[in-house]
């Protein structure tokens, strides 16, 4: 696979989670559509269900790259989690990429999070997340991870003010952060209220991955 593509499952991994909510609130559904360079590859749902400080995440994404009609990259994803007081407690996620499959399975023994993978496991201490923009806390982390390779990733976030974007058609005020991880460069926005409302991050190739929600539907 070349280093394009290689960005490109780090970009789709990390977005394995789920948008915008509060611990109050009960289950809602997200519909995402993805694009490259501003074309439509496929869709990402996500969903919440639960209240209160345990929460089990669901999310499918589907994404096909094709060049004058033919297909050069193909992904699929299944994740879910259960989290309890804003840390992960347990993920199970596959995904299919091309011909090349991965396997997470992860979950809290002994006060440890223990996570396995295709080419073996690890231990990891203290609050785990992954990729979470649902949850700005993410925001404050040093490590975050990886809900398709299952690695422990270190992270740095950058504050990059205040801009207008199109969410839903509407122009919304939000602010962008940066979010820096190995090779991986993302930049989500959130509206004042900490609501995720957009994500835009850049290959190597310099072709630009952009989440935008979908409209509501009647």
């Amino acid at each position: 696979m070349n280093k394009p593509m290689q960005l490109f499952r780090l970009i789709l991994a990390s977005l394995a989670v789920l948008p915008g909510f509060t611990l109050a609130e009960t289950s809602r559904v997200w519909d995402y559509n993805a694009l490259l360079d501003g074309k439509p590859i496929g869709t990402h749902r996500f969903a919440v269900l639960g209240d209160g400080p345990e929460l089990r995440l669901e999310s499918d994404a589907s994404f096909t790259v094709k060049i004058l009609f033919v297909e050069v990259y193909r992904y699929r994803h299944k994740a879910r989690e259960v989290w309890r007081d804003d840390c992960l407690v347990q993920i199970n996620s596959e995904t299919h990429e091309n011909s090349d499959n991965f396997k997470v399975d992860g979950s809290v023994r002994d006060g440890l999070f223990q996570v396995t993978t295709l080419k073996g496991g690890k231990t990891l201490e203290g609050c785990v997340m992954g990729f979470a923009y649902w949850n700005p806390l993410i925001l404050k982390q040093t490590s975050l991870l990886n809900a398709q390779t299952g690695e422990y990733l270190p992270v740095r976030v950058e504050s990059l003010g205040t801009e207008t974007l199109q969410v839903q058609g509407v122009e919304t005020r939000a602010n962008r952060y940066s979010l820096h991880a190995d090779k991986l460069k993302i930049d989500v926005w959130y509206k004042d209220d900490k609501e995720w409302v957009g994500l835009e991050s850049a290959t190597e190739g310099g072709r630009i991955l952009r989440y935008e929600l979908a409209q509501d539907r009647d």
